[in-house]
């Protein structure tokens, strides 16, 4: 019996070997929906796609983008979210914090969208890049980003399964690093907090959440709505994947992208 688990788990590291390298066979590279900036281009958008995901889970989000922003280049990044990716989400947000900057010509509009994991990526990349394009941000909007820090392997008897599996084989570390009370999430909400205090003119802060989310819940973006200038809205029958195909939530992702910075509509969460 020990011999047969034993042949078992040893056939699941081949295959997670097999898989890993096929999905690293080439680099991920971000690329424009529509067509790339030019001399008329008002602004960037720069969409970010959560885990397990690549830039064609976005594509209903940039186009909705570019319906609201026609004069905006939408730009859809990527970067090595599979099951078994042990990036680094710090190094993550680093390379996209880059890749914006160079994107990015002086005083031009920045907008910032991510999805799950690609929220938390977009936070910590404009917290990177406060001096520089960071300034140049007029929104941030989160489609069901974990923002206090995922608990879903007590939400998710799967999840909690694939979890066992891939910590005996060394592989998933980057979908580990949104776990609650992992040093990522906690130094994001702790760094998030100290800026957002001290800033007089905050960009808007917009979270987008499924009414049917397994996995985030309304409560995880406390520290992310207390400050001015923020904005939640709850989609009616949406999970956390179809947050970014559903149209009631893409028909609040509208209405953010156009909502005046001095709307009353602008929320703070006080309790």
């Amino acid at each position: 019996m020990l011999g047969c688990l034993v042949s078992l788990w040893a056939l699941g590291l081949a295959a997670v070997h097999a898989i890993s390298c096929w999905d690293s066979r080439s680099a991920p590279s971000p690329r424009w929906f529509g067509s790339a900036p030019d001399s008329s281009t008002d602004g960037i958008v720069i969409v970010v796609h959560g885990w397990q995901g690549d830039s064609r889970t976005m594509e209903d989000v940039a186009e909705t983008v570019a319906e609201e922003y026609p004069s905006y280049a939408v730009n859809l990044w990527e970067y090595e979210a599979g099951t078994f990716s042990n990036e680094d989400p710090d190094d993550l947000a680093i390379q996209l914090s880059q890749h914006v900057n160079e994107l990015a010509a002086d005083e031009q509009d920045i907008i910032l969208i991510g999805h799950s994991l690609g929220g938390l990526l977009v936070r910590r990349s404009y917290l990177h890049s406060l001096n520089t394009w960071g300034q140049q941000v007029s929104r941030i909007v989160l489609l069901a980003a974990p923002n206090r820090g995922t608990k879903a392997l007590y939400r998710s008897t799967p999840l909690a399964l694939l979890d066992v599996l891939t910590r005996s084989y060394r592989v998933g570390k980057l979908i580990r690093s949104t776990y609650r009370g992992n040093e990522f999430v906690v130094n994001l909400r702790l760094d998030w907090i100290r800026a957002f205090q001290n800033m007089k003119n905050p960009p808007i802060v917009a979270q987008i959440l499924g009414r049917e989310d397994s996995l985030v819940s309304a409560s995880d973006s406390r520290d992310v709505l207390q400050f001015r200038g923020s904005i939640e809205r709850l989609a009616a029958g949406v999970k956390h994947a179809s947050v970014v195909t559903d149209r009631s939530a893409l028909a609040h992702l509208s209405e953010i992208l156009t909502i005046d910075s001095d709307s009353p509509e602008l929320t703070v969460v006080t309790a």
